[in-house]
C-alpha cells in the first residue's frame, strides 16, 4: 500500500490520476478493513478532481462493513445515491450483509425492496445477507420462508444457505430436521474435499446452543 501511495504522488505531479488507480487502492483498503483510510481516499479523489465512481463507492462501503462501521457505510451509500449512481447487486448485497450483523431486519428489507423496484437481480449472497439479518433478529421461521423462494428466484443452496438453514431449524426447536440437514451438508462436503472435509463449528455450536437453552426452558417449566 505504501508503494502504491507512492505511485499515486507521482501521478498526481503529473497530471495522469484516473479513477481505475484510485479504485485499484481503495480495493487495498478494503481488503484490509482499513475504512478511515478509505473513506479519506475518497475525499482526496473528490479534491484532485477525479469524479468517484460506483466501483468507487463499492470499495469504501465494503471496507466499513467489514469493519463493522455500519453507520459509515450507511452514510457513504447515501452520498453516493444523493450523486445519482445507483447502486449495483454487490453494493445492494454488502449493505445488506452489514445490517445483517446488527439484526437490522427492517432496514435490510427496505433494501432489498428497493432492489426489486429498481430490478436488480439478487444471487446467492444478496439472499444469505437478508436471511442472516432474520436469524440475528429472532425470525427463524421468516428466514426459512425466504429460502424457500430461492429454487423462483433461479438461486441454488449454497454452504452458507445450508448453513443458516441448520440455524434456523435449531432456533425453531426442530433439532432432528437440524441434525439430519448437517449430515446431509457433511456428508457433501466430504464427496468434494475428501473424508475430513469439514463444514466448520457454526453448525455445531448453534445446535448445541439452542439444545441447552430449550432444556433450561423446559426445567424452567416443570
Amino acid at each position: 500500500m505504501a508503494r502504491a501511495n507512492n505511485l499515486m504522488e507521482d501521478m498526481v505531479e503529473l497530471g495522469i490520476q484516473d479513477a481505475f488507480a484510485y479504485n485499484t487502492i481503495l480495493a487495498g483498503l478494503a481488503k484490509r478493513k482499513q475504512w478511515r483510510q478509505a473513506n479519506d481516499f475518497l475525499e482526496r479523489m473528490e479534491s484532485e478532481m477525479v469524479e468517484p465512481d460506483l466501483l468507487s463507492y463499492s470499495h469504501v462501503i465494503t471496507a466499513c462493513v467489514r469493519a463493522v462501521r455500519i453507520p459509515e457505510a450507511k452514510r457513504v451509500f447515501s452520498t453516493m445515491q444523493e450523486k445519482g449512481i445507483v447502486p449495483n447487486r454487490q453494493v445492494y448485497s454488502t449493505m445488506m450483509a452489514g445490517l445483517a450483523s446488527q439484526g437490522a431486519v427492517t432496514e435490510a428489507q427496505l433494501l432489498f425492496k428497493q432492489m426489486q423496484e429498481r430490478r436488480v437481480r439478487p444471487n446467492e449472497f444478496t439472499m444469505s445477507s437478508l436471511i442472516e439479518a432474520y436469524l440475528k433478529a429472532g425470525y427463524a421461521s421468516e428466514a426459512l420462508l425466504i429460502q424457500d423462494q430461492l429454487l423462483g428466484l433461479g438461486l441454488k443452496m449454497d454452504d452458507v444457505l445450508e448453513t443458516q438453514r441448520i440455524r434456523a431449524l435449531a432456533q425453531q426447536g426442530l433439532f432432528s430436521n437440524a441434525t439430519e440437514a448437517l449430515d446431509k451438508l457433511v456428508r457433501l462436503a466430504r464427496e468434494k474435499g475428501g473424508k475430513k472435509a469439514s463444514v466448520g463449528p457454526i453448525p455445531y455450536n448453534e445446535i448445541i446452543k439452542q439444545a441447552q437453552g430449550s432444556g433450561s426452558r423446559r426445567l424452567q417449566r416443570t
